[in-house]
C-alpha cells in the first residue's frame, strides 16, 4: 500500500521530470495536488465511489459478459437465456421508498440477483457473484463492525482471486482491482454510502429543477444551493399553520402532500382517511380482541402510516399502484425479528358509548395487522463461507398477528423467482438517493 508521504514524494520526482517531458509520471503520479495540502492523508482520505466502480463499473461489465450476443460461445455467457431473465425482472414491484424503477443496477444486483441468477448462471459463476454482493451489502450496513469489515476483505480477495481463473485477464481492471481495498477504505471513511456518489446524483436532479433558462446558470445554481440549505432552519422557526412553512414542505418533499389523519408520534403519521365499513370493523376488533386480548374499545381502519418519511401501504390499500408493493415489512414482536404483510392498520380508541364515530379526546393504540411469512433454507444456506443475510426465502403462513406501528422496522423488497417467494431488507436505512 502507497502511504502519504512517498506519494507526496512521487509528486516532487514527477514535478521535476516533467521540466524534460511533459508527459513523465512517477509510479502513476504526474505531479502535486491541492488536495493534499486540505486532508491530513492523501491515501487514507480517498475514497473509492461504489457507484461508478462497483454499480456502473464491476457489475454492468458482469451483466455485458453474461448477457451480450457477442460472448454467446463463452463459458460464461447466458445470454440465449436474455429473455428468461427479462420477464422475471419484469414482474418485479418495487418499495415506496425506491423511487427509481426497479430494474437499477444496484438494486438488481444487491436485492434481485442472486435469487433470480440461480438457474440462470453456472454454478461456478453463481458462487462467485454471491461473494460481491456477500461483500458490498456488508460494507453497505448502517454500521459495520471490525469483524464484518474482516469478513468482507476476505470475501473481495477470493472474489477478485477467482476473477482471473474464470474470465479472460483483460477484464481484470481498475474496477475490479480496486476492490480489494474497499474493505480498507470502509476501516478508514466509514461504510460506503457514506461517500458514494447516489447522494450527489440525486441532489443535482434536485438542483436542475430549481432553475430555468439558460442565463447566468452558474448563478441561478448558486441561490439554489443556499435555498435548499436555508430551509431546514426557516421550518424550525415557522408557525405550524404558516403558507411559507407549507411552501417550503412543498420545496422539499416535492408537489405531492399525504393527507396526516393523525400524529401517531414525532416519526408516524397516520395517512389518508379512516374507513368505518361495518364488515371491516367487526372482522379487524375480532383479531385486535382475540390478539391483544382487548376487552373494550372501538376501531376504526386505515391503510396507511408514514414512518420517518417512509410510506407504509397496507395489501387492502384500493389504490395501491400497480408498480408498487409496499406491504411487506420486518417487524419485532416477542424480541424476535419477524417478516410479514400488512393486512390494514386499526385505530384502537378506548371511547365510551356516548364518544362520537370520530372521538379524537380518548386514548387510542394504533396498530397493524399482518400476515407472517416464515423463513425457509434456500441454497445461498449450503454455500460455504458465504453469507447474504438481508435476502430470505420465505413462505406465507395462516398465522396473523397483530402489532404496535411503533414495532414496524422497515419495508422490504419482495419479488418471486422461479415460483419461490423473496423477501430482501434494504442493507441499510440512512442512504437517501
Amino acid at each position: 500500500m502507497r502511504t502519504h508521504e512517498e506519494t507526496i514524494d512521487f509528486a516532487k520526482q514527477a514535478l521535476e521530470s516533467r521540466k524534460a517531458d511533459k508527459n513523465a509520471s512517477v509510479f502513476g503520479v504526474k505531479g502535486p495536488s491541492l488536495l493534499s495540502k486540505i486532508v491530513p492523508d492523501i491515501i487514507k482520505c480517498t475514497a473509492i465511489d461504489i457507484m461508478h466502480g462497483v454499480f456502473l463499473g464491476v457489475f454492468k461489465m458482469l451483466l455485458n459478459l453474461w448477457l451480450s450476443p457477442s460472448f454467446s460461445g463463452m463459458p460464461w455467457s447466458v445470454s440465449h437465456l436474455f429473455a428468461v431473465l427479462d420477464e422475471k425482472l419484469c414482474k418485479i414491484k418495487s418499495p415506496s421508498f425506491a423511487e427509481r424503477s426497479p430494474r437499477t443496477l444496484k438494486q438488481f444486483m444487491l436485492y434481485y440477483s442472486v435469487p433470480l441468477l440461480k438457474n440462470v448462471l453456472e454454478e461456478a459463476y453463481l458462487k462467485h457473484h454471491c461473494l460481491l454482493v456477500a461483500a458490498i451489502s456488508l460494507l453497505s450496513q448502517d454500521s459495520i463492525s471490525l469483524g464484518q469489515i474482516q469478513t468482507a476483505s476476505a470475501l473481495l480477495a477470493s472474489y477478485v482471486s477467482e476473477f482471473a481463473r474464470l474470465y479472460p485477464l483483460r477484464y481484470l481492471g481498475l474496477n475490479v482491482h480496486q476492490l480489494v481495498h474497499l474493505a480498507d477504505v470502509t476501516l478508514e471513511l466509514g461504510p460506503c454510502w457514506v461517500y458514494s456518489c447516489f447522494f450527489l446524483e440525486n441532489f443535482n436532479g434536485v438542483i436542475n429543477k430549481m432553475f430555468h433558462g439558460t442565463q447566468h446558470v452558474a448563478l441561478q445554481i448558486c441561490s439554489s444551493v443556499a435555498m435548499m440549505m436555508k430551509i431546514p432552519e426557516f421550518k424550525s422557526i415557522l408557525p405550524p399553520e404558516s403558507k411559507v412553512k407549507e411552501f417550503c414542505l412543498r420545496l422539499e418533499q416535492g408537489s405531492k402532500q399525504l393527507k396526516i389523519a393523525d400524529v401517531i408520534d414525532v416519526n408516524t403519521n397516520a395517512v389518508g382517511k379512516y374507513c368505518y365499513e361495518r364488515e371491516k370493523l367487526c372482522n379487524s376488533a375480532q383479531v385486535v380482541r382475540r390478539v391483544c386480548r382487548k376487552v373494550s374499545g372501538t376501531c376504526c381502519v386505515f391503510y396507511r402510516i408514514q414512518k420517518r418519511g417512509v410510506v407504509y401501504f397496507a395489501e387492502e390499500y384500493p389504490r395501491q399502484s400497480s408498480r408498487k408493493e409496499s406491504s411487506f415489512i420486518t417487524f419485532r414482536e416477542n424480541e424476535t425479528i419477524k417478516v410479514g404483510r400488512i393486512l390494514r392498520f386499526v385505530r384502537w380508541s378506548n371511547c365510551r358509548d356516548l364518544c362520537d364515530t370520530d372521538c379524537r379526546n380518548c386514548p387510542a393504540d394504533y396498530v397493524a395487522i399482518i400476515r407472517i411469512f416464515e423463513r425457509k433454507h434456500w441454497f445461498i444456506h449450503d454455500m460455504r463461507d458465504i453469507r447474504i443475510p438481508h435476502i430470505s426465502h420465505v413462505q406465507q403462513t395462516d398465522i396473523i398477528t397483530v402489532v404496535g406501528v411503533e414495532s414496524i422496522l422497515g419495508l422490504c423488497f419482495h419479488f418471486e423467482a422461479d415460483n419461490l417467494q423473496y423477501v430482501a431488507a434494504p442493507v441499510n436505512r440512512l442512504e437517501r438517493e
